[in-house]
């Protein structure tokens, strides 16, 4: 590709940014909005007492402490 052909792509795609630059904060924002809303904390943190669940973790865990 050439440096003009690059300088092209470039202004297209710079062009499309601004002509739709609040249509895609629009966009951005529901979609964050969904992935906040998606799930709970709770699924991340392990239940109390569950810490690491394969035998060889647990090895290495206390070999850590």
């Amino acid at each position: 590709m050439t440096l003009e052909q690059e300088i092209k792509d470039d202004y297209r795609m710079v062009s499309g940014w601004l002509l739709y630059c609040d249509e895609r904060r629009r966009s951005y924002e529901r979609k964050r909005e969904e992935i906040l809303h998606s799930s709970t904390s709770e699924h991340l943190a392990a239940p109390p007492g569950e810490g690491i669940s394969d035998s060889t973790g647990k090895r290495g865990q206390s070999w850590a402490t």
